[in-house]
């Protein structure tokens, strides 16, 4: 029923996108659900797909987010240009539909709990960002 639900998101009303489209925008969705919580840039997920470009990645993403798949969050800087050039993290809009569409080997608990935390503070309208110190360490939620 969710994969279900998870392959009608890539139809339009007006029609059906391009076969191509639709293939890569699908291994990218099923990248993001494998790895929610997790940092991503753009030029790494380009090369993960083998997009020729990052523009059209920031498409396919604007694409999955305009469907409410997936979220990003930026890392909390005051710098607005830090806050664009670094990786975001990932999140799914519902864990059982990540789940049902990823590739995994391990529960991952971890991370279905961070997904489960950020959805929540989405919900009551918060803006989330995430921070990273200049030792690597990592807050998963800075609610602002």
């Amino acid at each position: 029923m969710l994969k279900r639900c998870y392959f009608s998101v890539f139809f339009r009303k007006d029609g059906l996108i391009s076969c191509i489209l639709i293939l890569k925008t699908k291994e990218l969705a099923l990248y993001l659900a494998t790895n929610i919580g997790n940092l991503c840039s753009y030029r790494n997920l380009a090369s993960m797909i083998s997009a020729k470009s990052t523009n059209t990645i920031k498409y396919f993403m604007e694409y999955l987010e305009n469907a409410y798949l997936f979220f990003r969050v930026n890392l909390f800087d005051y710098s607005l240009k830090k806050q664009i050039y670094n990786p975001s993290k990932i999140y799914c809009v519902d864990t059982a539909l990540a789940r049902s569409i990823s590739f995994k080997f391990s529960l991952d608990t971890g991370r279905i709990y961070e997904n489960i935390v950020f959805i929540e503070l989405l919900r009551q309208g918060k803006e989330v960002y995430y921070w990273k110190s200049p030792h690597n360490y990592e807050i998963d939620f800075v609610v602002k």
